[in-house]
């Protein structure tokens, strides 16, 4: 995953600009435009805020 991480008064938000997961054939580019991709990136979302502001 790459991007940012952004704090908006007491709210965080993820600015990604690229996210892949491991696939069976290896790492696979996760489609952010597409619907499927989103829904995705919104279930891993709240963990991965956590765990960036836990290694900050």
């Amino acid at each position: 995953m790459s991007g940012e991480l952004e704090q908006i008064s007491s709210t965080n938000k993820l600015n990604y600009k690229k996210v892949e997961f491991m696939g069976t054939d290896g790492w696979v580019e996760l489609e952010l435009s597409s619907e499927h991709g989103q829904q995705i990136f919104s279930r891993i979302e709240t963990s991965v805020i956590e765990h960036l502001l836990a290694n900050s």
